[in-house]
Order: structure tokens, then sequence, then C-alpha cells
């Protein structure tokens, strides 16, 4: 893996067994393998998640949300939402970065044994005219 984020140039190698991570996000190319683990550990992380806030008897329900248009927004806006959502949500990304690092440096710290996997995933959709789904509510 360190190899791999030197030769996209997401790391610099300091010296001394030192780095500086250059990049806080690394998304695999297309043609890349590592793209398709990278999705299809997203499809388990969400579907887990669904599965979860559909059971009755579960009343531990995780965060799932959605917000969208319902009436639709022009070609061009969609085009600004996009740059706004990948501004912003690189943002409030980092944002729960920060706050997971320090939970997660306690727990090695303090050699906590039993943990668990959490985080947040966020993702952008457009759909063409007529390709819309039952939709209850917008947020």
């Amino acid at each position: 893996m360190l190899d791999e984020l030197k030769r996209i140039n997401a790391v610099l190698e300091l010296g001394n067994g030192y780095y500086r991570v250059l990049s806080r996000s690394y998304i695999p190319a297309a043609e890349d393998p590592a793209k398709f683990h990278a999705m299809s550990v997203a499809f388990t992380d969400l579907a887990k998640t669904l599965d979860q806030n559909l059971q009755p008897e579960d009343s531990d329900k995780l965060f799932e949300r959605r917000v969208w248009a319902p009436n639709g927004i022009a070609p061009e806006s969609a085009i600004d939402f996009d740059a706004f959502v990948k501004e912003r949500g690189q943002q409030f990304l980092e944002l729960l970065d920060d706050w997971l690092t320090t939970k997660e440096s306690f727990a090695v710290r303090t050699k906590v044994e039993r943990r668990v996997r959490v985080g947040v995933a966020m993702y952008m959709f457009v759909r063409p005219p007529g390709a819309e789904a039952d939709e209850a509510s917008s947020v």
C-alpha cells in the first residue's frame, strides 16, 4: 500500500521511516483492480446498513439519509451541484476522519480489545428524466 501511495504522490518520504501525507483521499483508477474491491466494500456496507434499518426488532437504526430535487434541476445546475458536493462533501468527510482518527488512536493507545469498524459513505447520483424510482421524501 505504501508503494502505491508513493507512486500516486499521496505521500512523500521524508527519511528515517517518516512520511508526509500529501492527499487525504485515494481514488483508484477505473482499470485498477483496487477499484473493484473498493466498490464491493461500498456495496456491502450500504447493503448491511439498509438490512439493519429494515429489521423491525432492531431499535439501533443507523444513519441513512438522502436528499434530491424531486422536480429536477437544469443540467447546468447539476454540474454546479457536483462541484459543490465534491468541495463540501470532502470537507465534511475530512471532519469525520479527524474525529474517527482521534477515537481510533485512543483505542490503539489504550489497547481496547473489542473494536467495531464504523464510517460514513457519500455518493452523488444523477438520473435522466423518466428514470425516477418511487421516492417517499427528500430529506
